[in-house]
């Protein structure tokens, strides 16, 4: 053999010196081309399953040393090919010819397997036909290929899920558009149209978008925008409508033509249908709230007509009935209760003009103090009659209003009316007045039944009560408190309710606009400023 052979291990310099001896100078570059490769080259004896000589890319491709890789044998190495296979190729090798080209897998010092694009010629070195193998290592490219295809179906599944679907438009190439495979799927077009004329998409567009669109897809492009959005109507080949929201970004040269637009198509087919039917729904509600408020009003006024008689009568009959007698207990009951009759019908018939924006305020500089007295003195007989205390706190007598007195009047009332029904008798109701240099804060507070945390957002909202099982035993409608929210707002105000939950008592606040006036009525002389309690036996 020309190489030489000790202890197992070949010695490539002596080969190549062999080679190069009289007659062998023309191998030279070859030489020098196999050291300097960086990737793995071997050279081989046609008819042998060893190695005759290797360069130092070959022994770190594979974590071998130079003594390590002379002892190996191709069973060594390849994981995918036999001895016998490779052997019988390396002897179809011809000096000159075509070089042959295969992929393998081979096996690593530490075990692992790398991908391995393998090169082959028969060369002619010294007189004697020798195979040369160059092998390029490709197991980190082929680990990035899957690791892009993996991405790319992911990307493909969240397009899927989403319903989006990715285009191109190339303005360079005649407007040229290729399409994402989701993007065909929404528009429901076939794979051979992933690379399309623009006018196409033209054709494809609802008739009563398509001038629209064109315009506005041509005068995006014509401007110096960097981003298109927009929102039709497309007629897929099966002839189903579907909404459409493209968003886009447009790629200019430094002149600002356009270069690229890259977007998304999403389908908002299911969006538009909901938006459609949301929509029905708020005109059915709009129209049912009318009604409401028509019925109310209508309701209100039927039902005021006959109180008044009923008043009058009753007031007759008191005059008639003997003092202290039976039938003047039952007079005044019926008393007692027409004017809780009259009193739900005057809030009804104030919501339904408050809806019909139909409450004209009558504002004037008012004093504080003197319509939370006048909302007092109207409220203490229902506070007396149920044996509670009523204790009145004003910090600032002279602080001012610009407000309807009737209407703050009217507020106050109610909440000092709500204070007592959700109060036992006995329990206990404050009603403070406090003021600083721009509001003025009107609370009413008690220890009744409270209000359930959940209850709180909607308290205010007409029709709404807290105990609204069937059997409920304070009454009422659920329009008190929307009406003082209602008229509150009305003055440039807002209320807030507090409870710390059921059986804890609740606390309304109302906050008003100050005017900056010192004025004070004598009323104000009657509530002092400091605390002030009124108790009634029960």
């Amino acid at each position: 053999m020309v190489a030489s052979r000790k202890a197992g291990v070949v010695r490539p310099r002596v080969l190549q010196d062999a080679l190069l001896g009289p007659g062998g100078a023309t191998a030279a570059p070859f030489w020098t081309l196999f050291n300097a490769l960086p990737v793995g080259a071997v050279l081989f004896a046609l008819e042998d399953d060893g190695f005759v000589a290797f360069n130092d890319a070959a022994c770190a491709q594979l974590g071998y040393t130079r003594e390590q890789f002379a002892r190996l044998r191709l069973g060594d190495i390849d994981v995918m090919y036999s001895t016998a296979e490779l052997l019988e190729a390396r002897l179809r090798l011809v000096p000159g010819a075509e070089p042959t080209r295969f992929h393998t897998r081979q096996r690593a010092r530490d075990g692992s397997i790398r991908s391995v694009d393998v090169t082959v010629h028969g060369v002619q070195l010294g007189g004697r036909r020798y195979g040369y193998a160059v092998w390029h290592d490709v197991t980190d490219r082929e680990q990035a290929l899957r690791e892009l295809r993996e991405r790319e179906a992911e990307l493909a599944r969240v397009q899927r899920i989403g319903r989006v679907g990715g285009f191109e438009i190339d303005f360079r190439n005649g407007m040229r558009t290729r399409r994402s495979p989701e993007h065909l799927r929404l528009h429901g077009l076939p794979p051979e149209s992933v690379d399309e004329s623009h006018e196409y998409w033209v054709r494809r567009l609802h008739p009563e978008d398509r001038e629209r669109m064109e315009k506005a897809f041509r005068a995006a492009v014509a401007s110096d925008a960097r981003n298109y959005a927009n929102e039709y109507r497309i007629v897929t080949p099966a002839g189903e409508t579907r909404w459409v929201s493209s968003l886009a970004e447009i790629e200019r040269d430094e002149q600002g033509r356009a270069l690229r637009m890259i977007g998304a198509h999403i389908d908002i087919t299911a969006l538009k249908s909901a938006e459609a039917q949301l929509a029905e729904h708020a005109q059915r509600l709009r129209e049912t709230d009318r009604r409401k408020d028509e019925f109310l009003a209508m309701l209100s006024h039927e039902l005021r007509n006959p109180l008044a008689p009923l008043v009058n009568a009753l007031a007759l009959l008191m005059r008639r009935a003997p003092a202290g007698g039976q039938d003047a207990e039952l007079v005044q009951m019926a008393q007692r209760q027409v004017r809780q009759l009259t009193r739900l019908v005057d809030d009804l018939l104030d919501v339904s003009r408050i809806s019909h924006g139909k409450v004209v305020l009558r504002p004037e500089p008012i004093v504080a103090a003197d319509v939370l007295a006048a909302a007092i003195e109207s409220c203490a007989p229902a506070i007396e009659a149920r044996g509670q205390t009523l204790a009145v706190d004003v910090s600032e007598p002279a602080a001012m209003l610009h407000a309807d007195p009737a209407r703050i009047v009217q507020v106050l009332e109610n909440l000092l009316h709500n204070a007592a029904k959700y109060t036992a008798g006995g329990g206990r109701i404050r009603a403070a007045l406090d003021a600083d240099a721009d509001t003025v804060t009107f609370t009413v507070a008690d220890n009744g039944v409270g209000i359930p945390a959940a209850a709180l957002a909607s308290i205010f909202e007409l029709f709404i009560q807290v105990d609204s099982a069937p059997d409920r035993v304070h009454g009422g409608l659920g329009i008190g408190l929307a009406l003082v929210d209602r008229l509150v707002r009305l003055h440039g105000g807002h209320v807030r309710a507090h409870s710390d939950g059921l059986g804890k008592g609740a606390t309304f606040a109302v906050t008003l606009p100050r005017l900056r006036q010192g004025v004070q009525s004598a009323a104000s002389d009657d509530l002092m400023s400091g605390s002030t309690q009124h108790r009634t036996s029960s």
